[in-house]
């Protein structure tokens, strides 16, 4: 019986996402929620996971392209919320580098007050997401 390594699916899944995560950041800069983004950052985190060997109708294969999922939704929702902060603070003359907005995120949130606002919009984007992917997760999980 052959081993299959466990790496190369997981690598497969984080490649297969980028291009749904790209969409994904684009759209929400732009302040667009849209569920279709979900099934196609969800498709393309199976397709990647499967292309590189892994077997993602295995009980393992859908939790880690779940877990990767989830990931990745929240990484694209920090994101956007970085840019669109960026993007405010520069309009009112206060320069920040993106790299700054990113990893000090949550210390603006605090001090603008609205990290209730960003927990709502990730789950939010948590739900667009899972309705995206509902037939695909159900579909792997059947083994088809």
């Amino acid at each position: 019986m052959e081993k299959t390594p466990v790496f190369k699916p997981i690598l497969g899944a984080i490649i297969g996402c980028i291009p749904g995560m790209i969409v994904w950041i684009i759209a929400g800069y732009f302040g667009f929620n849209i569920a279709l983004i979900g099934m196609l950052i969800a498709a393309g985190i199976f397709f990647g996971y499967e292309k590189l060997g892994g077997y993602a109708a295995s009980a393992g294969g859908v939790i880690t392209c779940i877990v990767i999922m989830l990931i990745v939704i929240y990484l694209g929702a920090h994101f956007v919320w970085a840019m669109q902060l960026k993007a405010a603070l520069g309009e009112n003359g206060y320069e920040l580098s993106l790299g700054q907005s990113f990893i000090h995120l949550y210390d603006f949130l605090d001090v603008l007050e609205v990290k209730g606002d960003f927990i709502i919009a990730l789950l939010l984007d948590y739900l667009f997401a899972g309705i995206g992917a509902f037939a695909l997760i159900r579909k792997a999980i059947r083994g088809r």
